[in-house]
């Protein structure tokens, strides 16, 4: 054989060597596909339910309230109180002398809710899924210094009570 050819032959074993040598470690690489399945957290709505203790309040009476607070066994997640509040008080017009006074008798019932705890935020509760709290507001209704046309009123609260969910 001529040099040159052989060059050329000697050329291409080199080329087909490494190309091969590439092929043999493509032909060892992997991947490999894994999943990871997760689900969102199942917060579902709380039932909040109030009763002021004491049904005969006098001008300058207190009341405990006691709310009981109730986080469903679904929910996969504990429900953290995280305030309480009287949004509102209605009064029965057909419960008083004058019914035109309701919104004013309604008026002199107040939320006090320092008497709860020192510190009312750090006694909230926090509930885990499937458990019932009786929260008790002491002092939770205070009946002011209220005029006789309020006399025999009967009224309703509503109570608004904040929930975060957490782990």
């Amino acid at each position: 054989m001529n040099k040159r050819i052989k060059t050329l032959v000697a050329s291409g074993v080199v080329v087909a060597g490494i190309a091969a040598a590439g092929f043999a470690y493509a032909s060892f690489a992997q991947s490999q596909t894994a999943q990871a399945q997760s689900q969102a957290a199942k917060f579902a709505s709380i039932t909040v339910t109030g009763v002021v203790v004491d049904q005969n309040l006098l001008p300058g009476d207190a009341s405990d309230v006691n709310l009981t607070i109730t986080n469903p066994a679904g929910n996969t997640v504990k429900a953290k109180v995280d305030g309480i509040t009287l949004t509102s008080v209605v009064v029965d017009p057909a419960s008083i002398a004058d019914p035109a006074d309701a919104a004013g008798c309604a008026g002199y019932i107040t939320a006090d809710l320092d008497g709860t705890a020192a510190n009312p935020n750090a006694a909230l509760p926090t509930l885990n899924p499937a458990q019932v709290k009786v929260y008790k507001l002491n002092g939770g209704v205070v009946f002011g210094d209220a005029p006789i046309g309020c006399q025999g009123m009967s009224f309703t609260t509503t109570w608004t009570v904040a929930l975060t969910p957490v782990k």
